[in-house]
């Protein structure tokens, strides 16, 4: 099969359709080549979907941020719940408080708690008096990679912008060249 193409994204996963959906709001050709039209299998069929949307890498920062805004206009399957970083030592309060520090300068909401602070629901299942202090990350976020992964393939925005998805796809890539049968 021959597609004339710009991108060729391999894995119709969160990953793969996601990066597939920011090409296309850009303008650019895509196909999208899985094995599997309904049910993502792969990776994000185990994906635990925790957001986290600082990295100390600031490239990932930027994923994750685009991640997060490409999932909450999905509608379906992402909630911002926020995300806690716990500190049960010296070491971790300093690195704690170095990441809080790190994410507020990138631009993301982030504070510090107390172990009074935390909430109920994590504190039924941590033992929250070996807490020091604890990072919260305000808009990070979980999501049911396998309900949003759905959401995203059916986008008719994907296909309006010239993106295709190629189910039952077998792939070899050799040279440079990607062949698809």
């Amino acid at each position: 099969m021959a597609v004339g193409r710009e991108v060729v994204v391999v894995g119709a996963g969160i990953v793969g359709i996601s990066l597939a959906h920011a090409l296309a709001t850009r303008d650019i050709g895509v196909t999208v080549l899985d094995r599997d039209a309904q049910e993502p299998r792969g990776s994000t069929a185990y994906a635990p979907g925790f957001v986290g949307l600082y990295n100390d890498v600031p490239v990932l920062t930027r994923l994750g941020r685009e991640s997060a805004a490409i999932y909450n206009a999905a509608d379906g399957g992402f909630r911002r719940s926020g995300g806690l970083e716990l500190a049960t030592s010296d070491a971790g309060v300093a690195e704690v408080e170095r990441r809080v520090e790190a994410a507020r300068a990138a631009g993301l909401r982030a504070e510090l708690l107390t172990a009074a602070d935390i909430p109920s629901s994590v504190a039924a299942f941590v033992d929250t008096g070996l807490v020091l202090t604890a990072g919260h990350f305000v808009d990070d976020g979980s999501a049911d990679v396998r309900a949003l992964t759905r959401v995203l393939r059916r986008r008719r925005s994907l296909a309006a912008r010239g993106c295709c998805v190629i189910a039952k796809s077998r792939v070899s890539i050799s040279e440079d060249r990607v062949r698809s049968w």
